[in-house]
């Protein structure tokens, strides 16, 4: 069992494409920013020094529309951490209901805070993750 990461969204005007539902762009945002926020929770009063996570590949599947003003909750976990990637899952759902109405699994590589090459997760984010 994953233990999950979660954050609300409300979604404005803005948030919107020209069929009145969430954007496309607007769930890869609010990926980036649940994952960020999961990590900056994980690493807190951490002082080793961690490296930067860049995105290497998106799946995302749209089942349902989210509209204007509806609470959307996002939640998020890690499946794996192997070698130079890590596998997260985000799952949206709208209004507090049981169904999901977007799916999505990034891969992200693991960059040196050095020089930014692309490294193996060390042990200590291994550690963090095998926490969960």
């Amino acid at each position: 069992m994953h233990v999950k990461f979660h954050q609300e969204f409300i979604v404005k005007e803005d948030h919107l494409d020209d069929l009145n539902h969430v954007n496309n762009i607007q769930y890869i945002k609010w990926i980036q920013e649940i994952s960020s926020n999961h990590w900056k929770k994980l690493t807190y009063n951490n002082i080793y020094p961690f490296g930067y996570w860049v995105v290497r590949s998106h799946h995302i599947e749209y089942k349902k529309q989210a509209k204007i003003n509806d609470i959307v909750t996002a939640e998020t976990y890690i499946i794996s951490a192997i070698g130079y990637t890590s596998t997260r899952h985000v799952n949206f759902y709208i209004n507090n209901s049981n169904k999901i109405c977007v799916k999505a699994k990034t891969d992200w590589c693991y960059l040196s805070k050095k020089d930014f090459s692309l490294i193996k997760i060390p042990n200590e984010v291994s550690r963090l993750f095998n926490k969960l």
